[in-house]
């Protein structure tokens, strides 16, 4: 009987162990299982290395393409650069020579004139029209002129159709005498008459005048107008009638007007106290300016580069 006791004891022993030892198997596989899956992902993910270690070899590879593309448009780009500085230069140049031998040669026109003859003519610009006065201009000429502050700094105000006809009449008067010319300015923009200006204190013998009696309608007021109007009159006086010297006279008070004047090239020449009786009985003093034919050319290209012409 013990004997039977002890051989089950043994045999329940041995089975343990090969529960144990079945336990140890099944445990090892599942570790040699997972060791499997391990590796394969491993293998997986070192073949994903060497896919993006090669897709950021062709990405490094482009790049360096790219900077090698860039670089030689650069170079391209600085090239173009550098054959059109030396274009730009090379027609500056040209302008600048074309422009001395026009100057050169309109100082030689300017100093074989020898007589100045005034006759009617039309001044055309951009903006403007300059054209002689007539006694039918009258009405034209008040419906632009129908502002007080036009007539501030001038020595007639003009109030009423009767004043302006008297201005036109004395105007075309002095034309009669040869002493002036008046003209109209028309805006080219409204086909209107906007103003009035005029040639004065002429003298033949002496190749010289004056611009002057100059007004314009507030609602040309700081247009390119003005300038333009000075521009036309001061080449057509330079150019074509052979001036030596063209005045331009204004009031004291009337700063602005003296600013416009200098910064065209207008030289200061002095000022006449009590110049004159104004429409007010205001004793004016006038500040004269003047422009000579060796100064007109410097003057012409300020009155361009104003006028971008």
């Amino acid at each position: 009987m013990e004997l039977f006791v002890c051989l089950n004891e043994q045999q329940r022993g041995f089975e343990e162990k090969v529960i144990k030892n079945e336990d140890y198997l099944t445990t090892f596989q599942i570790y040699l299982t997972a060791l499997e899956n391990y590796l394969t992902t491993s293998q997986i993910y070192l073949t994903a290395m060497e896919n993006y270690l090669t897709t950021f070899q062709i990405y490094l590879t482009a790049l360096e393409n790219y900077l090698t593309t860039s670089q030689i448009y650069l170079t391209a780009m600085e090239n173009y650069l550098t054959t059109s500085q030396i274009y730009l230069t090379t027609s500056e140049n040209y302008l600048t020579t074309v422009k001395i031998v026009r100057l050169f040669n309109l100082s030689i026109l300017i100093k074989e004139r020898t007589i100045m003859e005034i006759t009617p003519v039309v001044l055309s610009g951009d903006r403007v029209k300059i054209q002689p006065m007539e006694l039918h201009h009258v009405q034209e000429l008040f419906e632009a002129g129908n502002n007080p502050n036009i007539w501030a700094y001038m020595s007639m105000n003009v109030r009423s159709i009767e004043d302006m006809k008297n201005l036109v009449t004395g105007a075309l008067q002095a034309r009669e005498q040869g002493s002036e010319f008046p003209f109209v300015i028309i805006d080219k923009d409204s086909g209107e008459i906007v103003g009035s200006t005029r040639f004065l204190n002429i003298s033949i013998p002496n190749r010289n005048l004056e611009i002057g009696w100059t007004w314009l309608s507030p609602t040309v007021w700081r247009t390119r107008i003005n300038t333009e109007c000075k521009y036309l009159l001061l080449k057509h006086c330079f150019e074509t009638l052979g001036t030596i010297r063209v005045q331009i006279k204004t009031d004291s008070r009337n700063v602005r007007s003296q600013q416009a004047i200098e910064r065209i090239g207008g030289v200061k020449e002095g000022v006449h106290r009590n110049h004159m009786i104004m429409h007010d009985g205001y004793f004016r003093d006038t500040v004269f300016y003047s422009i000579i034919d060796k100064e007109w050319l410097q003057v012409k290209s300020n009155l361009e580069s104003m006028l971008e012409l």
